[in-house]
């Protein structure tokens, strides 16, 4: 705080104090935040008043560019001085933000009149650059809540597909996807159709049924669950976790038993490859009973196939089980899997001759290096076949 002469001081004691000290329980507390915050505020000079009116636009923080841009000065020295009044405080890296009881307190006096308008501006600038993927979506992850603001405020084709492709890249899928409709309802741009039906093309295959174009919790549980299958690969465990538990909440609000199963799947790879052996195998179970239930049998060995990945005491009686199904269902990549697996743990060497002929013309990708011995470029199964 400034240096007050004692008329200002006993000025401001008398406005301030009677709330202060007459303050009892919640209400009272709350009370008296206000009135230190309010007994702050006085202290402020004008500028920094100004600052706070526009800094408390941002959401989740800013950078100093940004702010920049929104106070229509160099942020630098400002935000040093309201740093130093304990109003605004630093965050990690280069990036700073507003208390919540401050940005509360500023809000109810009101925002600048322009602060929005200049807020939303430099995002859609900067959302535009991510959009065309000059911005890492993980390092740009941290301004997903300025972005959002900006969009609510000013919806843009620029704005959604910066949420999109952060959302995409590293989470909340659904959030990502639910912006982009939202701004293709009020936008009309090719881009946002593009990466709308970028993200239909992502999901085909993922389940054994037409899925809904609507954003409910099958369709969300199971865009989180693919979403985490590809941080695993990219050794990205925590954000993996946050879009695991994302779709495992999502499981519990199902209507479409089929989505719901093909998630349990693919959930029962990430837990796998996040060493979380027991809660995988129970996915994998639940998912081939109720495959099996469903008389979806190409289903019902891709979880054959993952449990006998997963309990190698049974390896070969499940990818026995896995082979027969997935032929029975005509699912050609679910049999070349359980053939590798067959091929890597029989010991007749005319049995493994037989079952290679028979299933590595059916092998694609992953499968089909490992069937000749080159390099498996997917680390989930790099990491089955390195543990046998």
């Amino acid at each position: 705080m400034g240096v007050l002469d004692l008329q200002a001081l006993e000025t401001l004691l008398h406005e301030h104090a009677g709330s202060v000290l007459t303050a009892d329980g919640e209400t009272g507390r709350q009370a008296s935040m206000d009135a230190a915050l309010a007994w702050s505020w006085d202290l402020l000079d004008e500028d920094e008043q100004l600052a706070l009116r526009k800094l408390a636009v941002f959401r989740g923080g800013f950078t100093l560019d940004a702010a920049s841009a929104v106070l229509e000065a160099p942020a630098l020295r400002l935000v040093a001085r309201l740093v130093d009044r304990s109003l605004v405080f630093r965050r990690e890296g280069q990036r700073f933000a507003l208390y919540v009881s401050v940005r509360r307190f500023v809000e109810e006096r009101g925002l600048e009149e322009d602060a929005r308008g200049r807020h939303a501006d430099w995002f859609g600038r900067w959302g535009d650059d991510l959009g065309t993927l000059r911005v890492d979506p993980a390092g740009a992850r941290a301004d997903l809540d300025n972005l959002q603001a900006a969009f609510a405020h000013a919806p843009s084709a620029e704005l959604a597909l910066a949420v999109w492709t952060i959302c995409s890249g590293v989470g909340p899928y659904g959030l990502g996807l639910k912006v982009l409709r939202r701004a293709a309802r009020s936008v009309s741009d090719q881009r946002l159709d593009d990466a709308i039906d970028q993200a239909r093309t992502r999901l085909s295959g993922t389940a054994p049924v037409q899925l809904p174009d609507d954003d409910g919790a099958d369709l969300l549980g199971l865009r989180a669950a693919l979403t985490a299958l590809d941080h695993v690969r990219d050794g990205a465990r925590q954000r993996a976790r946050r879009a695991w538990f994302e779709a495992e909440d999502r499981l519990g609000e199902h209507t479409n038993e089929r989505v719901a199963l093909a998630t349990c799947l693919h959930l029962a790879r990430v837990a796998a490859a996040l060493d979380r052996g027991s809660e995988a195998t129970d996915l994998a179970r639940r998912a081939h009973e109720g495959f099996l239930q469903l008389d979806e049998p190409g289903w019902a060995a891709r979880a054959l196939v993952e449990l006998a990945w997963l309990l190698p005491e049974s390896r070969r009686r499940f990818a026995r089980q896995a082979l027969d199904l997935a032929t029975r269902g005509r699912d050609d990549p679910t049999v070349a899997a359980a053939g590798l697996i067959l091929s890597r743990i029989l010991d007749d060497p005319e049995q493994v001759r037989r079952i290679v002929e028979e299933t590595r013309p059916l092998a694609t990708g992953a499968i089909a290096d490992a069937f000749a011995g080159r390099q498996v470029e997917d680390p989930l199964l790099r990491r089955r076949l390195g543990r046998g």
